[in-house]
């Protein structure tokens, strides 16, 4: 496995791989793998991953410095715009090749709020902060108060605004699909531009959300397989703990503790396996696990901090796990679904060209396995990548009583240096540059009699505080070591178990497993 950082570096390779320069750098669609490893690239959904593209490199540039090519930075700026390109100041589809010739995008308001504010933040662009507040107006006209969107109302404005998704009001007349997800979104623009009607409006869909998406004993109010939204229905719990975070609304917060413990602990299994429609078994999501693993993150900070164990876990065997970190091979074909792509590179694509769009890719969704059978998806990458970003950021985080060390991932900066390594136990070494209170946090399923720490060398006992190791200012080498039990768990997905055998919270192997691209060894 690479380290957390060398992932999210490849990631960003591939976002990179995934822009078409023969399409103004459009982002692909994914690249769909068959079994004998014929690929071929498919469009679609563009606006969404323009949005996409750019939360996800902007953070990662932010984080480690990865640098965007200035020529794929102008194209894909301009696609930006050309998503704007309406009276309305909505963002809208775009096609294949970067025209702007579609309705209302009622998916990606989340990832263009995200783009705005983080074009915004880390490049000054004056065209995204009026763009975002326009579009934050925009929105607030058209969302009614019940949670339908005022589409006739559009239509005097823009008549090729598209039509009112049936399935949507049928099913979730409150939609965590079209603007549920957006609270994170409105959230984030608040944060970086003091837009008072972001705030406004983000609290308005919050009190809509709370009442209406979650319940107070945790449990989700939706028939399970019903074609909700995975991602959207955990983005709207993420914007829900934003906004309590930013007007302090406790009772928001102690909210998404109570859903997270129930329905979301509940729906994704240990090894991370989720499906993109809430309660299916089938189309597994790398994504919905990253945002599962980033919640955790948010609530630790309030004191939920039993949920990072099954954050680490996630992020290691499902997420990082997932990611394709060799080229596979990849040779070009017309596999499973090639009639339904938008457009398909099938024949045009060398295999070297294919490998590129695929290395780096984190899982996608999985229609083959649930725990292998890759379909590299551009917007599930992207995905990953943001929640990833997050946790490096967070590995090592300033609190007011000290430096605490949320996750166990090799990680470095001005202040400290963390190094992991695993055998039959695992030993995190902690090298302090700057002399400060240390909280290091220790897994709750390891048993507590494998704790061992030194201190500059020098044995020490274990002071828990809470779920993690204390040591007082003063000591420059810190070593925790703790032991990785082994064990076999039986995990049922669509009427078939699978015997995974754990060493710690990483899977060593799974039987039966995947015949292509699996994540993990397969198990004697």
């Amino acid at each position: 496995m690479l380290t957390i950082r060398q992932s999210m570096e490849l990631a960003g390779e591939n976002l990179l791989a995934n822009l078409a320069p023969d399409h103004n750098y459009m982002p692909y669609w994914s690249l769909w793998i068959d079994a004998d490893l014929r690929a071929f690239s498919k469009a679609g959904g563009a606006a969404h991953n323009v949005g996409r593209w750019w939360d996800a490199m902007l953070r990662l540039e932010a984080c480690t410095g990865f640098a965007i090519p200035p020529q794929c930075e102008a194209a894909m700026l301009q696609n930006l715009r050309r998503c704007f390109d309406n009276p309305l100041d909505l963002c809208r589809h775009l096609d294949a090749e970067g025209g702007a010739d579609g309705g209302f995008d009622n998916h990606s308001p989340r990832e263009m709020l995200l783009t705005l504010s983080g074009l915004w933040r880390w490049r000054r662009n004056r065209w995204a902060l009026d763009q975002g507040r326009r579009f934050v107006r925009s929105l607030d006209r058209f969302i009614r108060d019940d949670g339908r969107l005022a589409w006739e109302e559009m239509r005097r404005g823009w008549p090729q605004v598209g039509q009112e998704p049936a399935k949507e009001i049928q099913s979730f007349p409150v939609s965590v699909r079209i603007h549920g997800r957006a609270i994170e979104g409105l959230s984030e623009f608040y944060r970086v531009s003091g837009d008072g009607a972001a705030l406004e409006l983000a609290d308005r869909l919050a009190r809509l959300h709370f009442a209406h998406s979650t319940r107070a004993d945790g449990t989700a109010p939706f028939v399970p397989d019903h074609g909700l939204h995975t991602h959207s229905f955990l983005n709207t719990l993420r914007g829900l703990l934003r906004v309590g975070e930013q007007t302090r609304q406790q009772h928001y917060i102690e909210r998404v503790a109570a859903m997270y413990r129930v329905a979301v602990c509940g729906m994704v299994r240990e090894s991370g396996f989720i499906s993109h429609d809430w309660g299916s078994e089938l189309k597994g999501d790398t994504a919905s696990a990253g945002d599962a693993a980033q919640i955790a993150l948010w609530l630790g900070r309030h004191g939920y901090s039993e949920f990072l164990d099954a954050a680490q876990r996630w992020i290691r065997v499902r997420v990082l796990g997932s990611q394709l970190t060799t080229s596979p091979g990849l040779m070009p074909g017309r596999g499973e679904g090639a009639a339904t792509a938008a457009k398909s590179s099938s024949g045009a694509d060398s295999g070297a060209a294919l490998d590129r769009r695929a290395l780096g890719a984190y899982g996608g969704i999985l229609r083959h396995h649930p725990h292998g059978g890759i379909i590299p998806t551009t917007d599930v990458t992207a995905a990953d990548l943001h929640t990833l970003c997050d946790i490096y950021a967070h590995i090592a985080e300033r609190t007011a009583a000290g430096l605490r060390l949320n996750f166990h991932f090799d990680y470095a900066d001005e202040a400290v240096r963390i190094d992991c390594e695993d055998g039959e136990s695992r030993t995190v070494s902690v090298a302090l540059q700057v002399p400060q209170n240390l909280f290091v946090r220790v897994p709750r399923w390891t048993p507590s009699d494998s704790v061992e720490m030194r201190v500059d060398g020098t044995a020490r006992g274990v002071q828990m505080l809470g779920d993690f190791a204390f040591v007082p200012a003063g000591p420059a080498e810190i070593v925790l070591r703790y032991g990785l039990p082994r064990r076999q768990v039986v995990e049922s997905t669509d009427g078939v178990d699978y015997h995974f055998t754990w060493r710690g919270d990483d899977i060593a192997g799974v039987k039966p497993n995947a015949d292509f691209l699996e994540f993990y060894p397969t198990s004697p």
